[in-house]
C-alpha cells in the first residue's frame, strides 16, 4: 500500500503547481462520487480521477446539456481523450491512497470488487474547498452517466489499454 503521508501529484498535466491533482480534492471527488452513486465497481473508481480532474470535462460538464451516455457525450463534445491511457496511469498511485484514506475513515467500504459508500455525503458546497474542487463537485451529480454502464462498455468507449 502506498503511504498516505503528504500530498502526492502524479499527473502530468501542463499545469505547474504540485498540489493540482492532490490528495484533498482526490479523496473529495471521490467520496462525492461514490457517495453519488452509491456503490461503483473498483474498475469504473479508477477512472473518477482521470476523468473528473480533466479541465475539458468538467468544462462540458459545467454547462445546461445533460447527457445520457458516454456515447452521447463524447460524439457532441468531441472532447480530445488520446492522453486517457497515461492519465489513468499516472494517476493510478492517488486514487489508491484516496481510496484508502476514505476506507482508513470508513466513509466507504469495500465489498469484492465493488466500492460501496457508507455515509450520505451532504453539504460539501457550503464549505470553502477552493475554487477547482467546487468546480468538480459541482459537476458529479451531472457526471454519473460516465459511471452507468458495464467495466468492459466503459473502458471500450474511452479507449483505454488494460
Amino acid at each position: 500500500m502506498i503511504g498516505k503521508l503528504g500530498i502526492l501529484s502524479m499527473s502530468k498535466s501542463n499545469h505547474s503547481s504540485p498540489f493540482y491533482d492532490n490528495i484533498a480534492i482526490g479523496t473529495l471527488v471521490i467520496e462525492n462520487v461514490v457517495s453519488t452513486l452509491g456503490q461503483i465497481s473498483l474498475a469504473k473508481a479508477v477512472l473518477i480521477l482521470p476523468l473528473l480532474l480533466h479541465d475539458p470535462i468538467i468544462k462540458r460538464l459545467s454547462t445546461a446539456v445533460k447527457y445520457r451516455s458516454i456515447d452521447e457525450f463524447l460524439v457532441k463534445e468531441r472532447i480530445n481523450l488520446g492522453d486517457i491511457n497515461l492519465r489513468l496511469e499516472n494517476m493510478l498511485p492517488l486514487t489508491i491512497n484516496c481510496i484508502s484514506i476514505l476506507k482508513d475513515l470508513t466513509r466507504i467500504r469495500q465489498d469484492g470488487q465493488t466500492i460501496i459508500s457508507v455515509t450520505k455525503l451532504e453539504g460539501t458546497n457550503k464549505i470553502d474547498i477552493g475554487v477547482r474542487a467546487a468546480k468538480i463537485i459541482k459537476v458529479i451529480d451531472k457526471s454519473s452517466f460516465l459511471f452507468n454502464e458495464d467495466d468492459s462498455s466503459t473502458y471500450l468507449k474511452f479507449n483505454i489499454a488494460l
